[in-house]
């Protein structure tokens, strides 16, 4: 098995663990069904990755 590390900031960090912590309590109280759930945490690393790249091209 690879293993790859990665370093973010802790505000990224922290940023993470509020959008996956927000997310999983709408799914958690049925605001949104497991499906949805699935979607918007795809789109939000989809989303962080592409800031990533930008911020990588920039430097």
């Amino acid at each position: 098995m690879n293993v790859i590390r990665i370093q973010i900031t802790e505000e990224e960090y922290k940023m993470g663990v509020l959008v996956t912590s927000f997310l999983c309590n709408l799914n958690r109280y049925n605001i949104i069904n497991d499906n949805e759930l699935d979607k918007l945490i795809k789109y939000f690393a989809e989303k962080y990755a592409r800031e990533c790249r930008e911020r990588k091209k920039n430097k």
